[in-house]
């Protein structure tokens, strides 16, 4: 019987070994040290690596896409941090600074203003209405740049419009319709919106605004109406 147990003890011994050397392995590569050694085998082994180390993020939201009418957005008002606004359109007013300029043949313009904080409005008029700082705006072939954040205040009856970086604590309507995507991962869910109540919570993503209506794509918390909701 003595020797039955010498002998299991030396068929352990190895299993033991490989398992010794994985978790030395493990805390070599997962450590401030070994990173830069996983990220080169892990582009060898063709990001093989992203799906064995990298833990699954769970109730960190989900992709949204939101497509709606341009009178949705109408009397909406959202505060901007550091977007950037591109917008093709016919102007009323575009004021840098102290230099004001106004339109004197309504014919259209692009400007292209990035960094901007401040606040934008989208009127019942169906114009942008945008105040706030920025250190680059661009005005069809002119730029005006400074150190120093400059003071920007416009209104435009916009063809299109993209505003970047459009991070929102929230985003609710009281009246839409239009339609609401969901991706997580492969899961995939649609949502026909019908007069319907729309609250959606940590939006970051983008706005576009073109003749066909809004796109609002990015990811969100969550986002409830009359009948669903998604968190």
């Amino acid at each position: 019987m003595a020797e039955t147990g010498e002998k299991g003890k030396m068929k352990w011994k190895p299993v033991l070994a490989v398992v010794l050397v994985l978790a030395v392995l493990g805390l070599f590569f997962t450590s401030d040290f070994g990173k830069p050694f996983l990220g080169s085998m892990g582009e060898g082994l063709g990001g093989l690596t992203g799906y064995v180390f990298k833990p699954t993020q769970t109730g960190e939201g989900f992709e949204l896409t939101l497509t709606t009418q341009k009178e949705t957005f109408y009397m909406q008002k959202y505060n901007l941090v550091g977007s950037t606004l591109y917008v093709d359109g016919i102007y009323n007013f575009i004021k840098i600074g102290d230099q004001l300029f106004e339109s004197k043949s309504g014919k259209s313009i692009i400007l292209n203003i990035k960094g901007i904080s401040g606040e934008i409005e989208f009127t019942s008029g169906g114009s942008i209405k945008l105040v706030g700082t920025s250190n680059y705006v661009e005005i069809a072939d002119l730029i005006a740049t400074s150190e120093k954040a400059m003071k920007v205040e416009i209104e435009i009856i916009p063809k299109k419009a993209t505003i970047s970086d459009f991070s929102q604590s929230q985003i609710k309507f009281a009246n839409i319709n239009g339609r609401l995507e969901r991706y997580v991962g492969e899961a995939y869910d649609s949502i026909t919106l019908s007069n319907s109540k729309l609250d959606i919570q940590t939006f970051a993503g983008s706005l576009d605004w073109n003749d066909d209506g809004v796109k609002l794509s990015g990811t969100a918390l969550s986002a409830k109406g009359d009948n669903f909701s998604f968190d």
